[in-house]
């Protein structure tokens, strides 16, 4: 059927409208465009299809740039929209959750979101995790499929990632490889997975990077999550920082799923203390050798939805929380909420999750002050929003 498109979901996919009035999702699609598509899924309510034919093409397409997209490599989603547009569609999408699933009026979402500055679009992931095909070879999966595409080069790598990411050496058994390397140090650690030890001494024998963000050494091992891009892990500090505001003397910084002490270790450097909280043992482990030269920085290692702060140490002046994609939930909200804070700042890598933490957040008495959306991941429709909240009343 011929449909157009009026919008994007969150995920990047094209929403229009079938013939009979039920809602279709089509990956690949942008707003605007008038396309031929055949129906891959059917639902009571909804159905799903691929683009055939592209009949009316937005001015925001463009021709994808890379070989391995025609061949169904994928890793990059958004490499049909034109890089100088993907920011603006991506703020619509955060917008529009904010309206759905938030539910804020639309010129409030409109009011508080805001576009961070531009990241490169090639050459920027120093973190990159490739499936291994039935014939050894290391490639990507096919978009929302199992098959493994061989790729022979990709130009969102960094380059030193990008030669040794496709010749890593693999033993039979490993159905993913992981591959981290040091921007600032050239160090590089392979991780395998589906393997019966799960590392790679001989290819790598500390299994550890050294990384250097916002001029502070990092020690990154292979099991521990790092951002992907140390450019844009320089910049997401930045936005942090930006967002956490000015501190004083005797303030108290929180930071909950810390992971390796990205934001602890820069951020609060300026904090006369800081709490970080993180449930993994590796990135424990590596948070206390990064966090050694604060001489007031404690790592704890635990659940932050189990976790509360002791009432002695008295309320936080500000909070950070990293989550997973799933957000904070009803859960992580308590533990904001135990920590009294006078400031929040929520880093989301998923909009949908950051919308169901923001109602959360707005019914824990907070008010949303602020929300940046950071292209941490051109040619995808993936965004970082960096949101900021304050008490609606003093705590």
């Amino acid at each position: 059927m011929e449909i157009r498109i009026d919008a994007l979901a969150v995920g990047g996919d094209g929403i229009g409208r079938a013939d009979d009035g039920r809602v279709m999702l089509v990956p690949g699609a942008l707003p605007g465009e008038l396309i031929r598509v055949q129906v891959t899924e059917e639902r009571r309510s909804m159905l799903r299809g691929v683009v055939v034919e592209v009949l009316g093409p937005s001015d925001d397409r463009q021709q994808p740039w890379c070989p391995h997209v025609l061949d169904g490599c994928g890793g990059c989603g958004w490499q049909h929209v034109r890089p100088d547009r993907q920011g603006a569609l991506k703020r619509s999408v955060v917008i529009d959750a904010l309206r759905r699933i938030a539910k804020l009026d639309q010129s409030e979402a409109e009011r508080v979101v805001r576009l961070g500055p531009p990241l490169p679009d090639r050459g920027y992931r120093t973190t990159a995790r490739g499936a291994v095909g039935r014939d050894g070879r290391i490639g990507m999966r096919a978009y929302h499929s199992d098959v493994v595409v061989p790729i022979s080069t990709c130009g969102i790598l960094e380059p030193s990632l990008d030669a040794a990411m496709w010749s890593a050496a693999v033993p039979a058994g490993v159905t993913e490889v992981e591959v981290r390397v040091g921007l600032s140090s050239r160090d590089r650690s392979i991780r395998l997975i589906g393997s019966p030890t799960g590392e790679v001494p001989r290819t790598d024998p500390s299994s550890i990077v050294r990384e250097t963000i916002a001029g502070v050494p990092f020690q990154i091992s292979s099991g521990s999550f790092f951002q992907t891009s140390a450019v844009g892990a320089e910049a997401l500090v930045k936005a942090v920082d930006d967002a956490v505001g000015p501190s004083e003397e005797g303030q108290r910084l929180i930071d909950l799923y810390g992971g390796v002490g990205l934001f602890a270790a820069t951020v609060g450097g300026r904090f006369d203390a800081v709490t970080l909280v993180e449930l993994a043992k590796s990135s424990c482990r590596d948070a206390r050798a990064n966090l050694i030269r604060h001489p007031n920085a404690q790592v704890v290692e635990s659940d932050v939805a189990r976790w509360r702060p002791p009432r002695v140490a008295g309320p936080a002046s500000v909070v950070i929380a990293d989550p997973a994609r799933r957000g904070l939930d009803r859960a992580g909200v308590a533990t904001v909420v135990a920590c009294r804070p006078n400031r929040v700042v929520l880093v989301s890598c998923d909009v949908g999750a950051f919308a169901r933490d923001v109602r959360l957040l707005l019914d824990a008495d907070f008010s949303l002050v602020d929300a940046i959306c950071l292209d941490l991941f051109p040619n995808t429709p993936l965004v970082e929003v960096i949101s900021t909240f304050e008490p609606s009343q003093r705590r």
